[in-house]
C-alpha cells in the first residue's frame, strides 16, 4: 500500500499554539508547539454577562449541537 506524505501549512496563531491545513483537503487542525501539564491556565476567560435566556437562534445552535440518545 503506497502512503501519500503531505506538507501541512503551518501558520501560528499564539505563542504556543498553530494551525495546520492539509493542502489536499483543505481541513484545519490545531496543535500545540508547548506541552502543558493538567491544572495549567493556558488563557484567562473574562465573562462580561451572564444571560438567563437564550435567544431563538442560540437555542437551535444548542439543540444542533448536542442530541441526546434515546434508549
Amino acid at each position: 500500500m503506497a502512503t501519500e506524505i503531505q506538507a501541512y501549512q503551518k501558520t501560528p496563531v499564539s505563542s504556543f499554539a498553530e494551525i495546520w491545513e492539509c493542502p489536499k483537503t483543505e481541513a484545519k487542525s490545531l496543535h500545540a508547539t508547548a506541552q502543558f501539564l493538567p491544572g495549567d491556565i493556558i488563557h484567562q476567560i473574562e465573562v462580561k454577562k451572564y444571560v438567563k435566556k437564550l435567544k431563538g437562534g442560540q437555542n437551535k445552535l444548542q439543540d444542533r449541537l448536542y442530541k441526546p440518545h434515546s434508549f
